[in-house]
């Protein structure tokens, strides 16, 4: 085993490739994403229902109000779609966009 000097693992752990250990991160890992992709999901609500009360505010319709709630589904979908057919053709394209400065 090494001992390992790491904020993750919390100082002065040890590292070992045991089943336990990566039991345990797997599980750490899992926690994580669930937790974000919580947060994430709370934030999307909250961005469509604040749009569509500000259209309903700005506009004074609730016909447009919904239009707008509805346009950024169909916004989302249109990202999602091309997005995933061209990373499905070949992934580096879309990632060095994303790491641009």
């Amino acid at each position: 085993m090494t001992q390992v000097d790491d904020s993750v693992l919390g100082t002065g752990e040890q590292l070992s490739t045991g089943r336990r250990d990566i039991e345990r991160v797997q599980r750490r890992t899992v926690q994580t994403l669930l937790t974000s992709q919580i947060c994430g999901g709370i934030g999307l609500v909250a961005g469509y229902s604040v749009t569509a009360l500000l259209a309903d505010d700005i506009t004074g319709s609730k016909t447009l109000a919904g239009l707008a709630a509805a346009s950024l589904s169909i916004g989302a979908a249109i990202v999602a779609t091309s997005s995933g057919s061209a990373m499905s053709s070949s992934p580096m394209p879309i990632f060095c966009l994303s790491q641009a400065k």
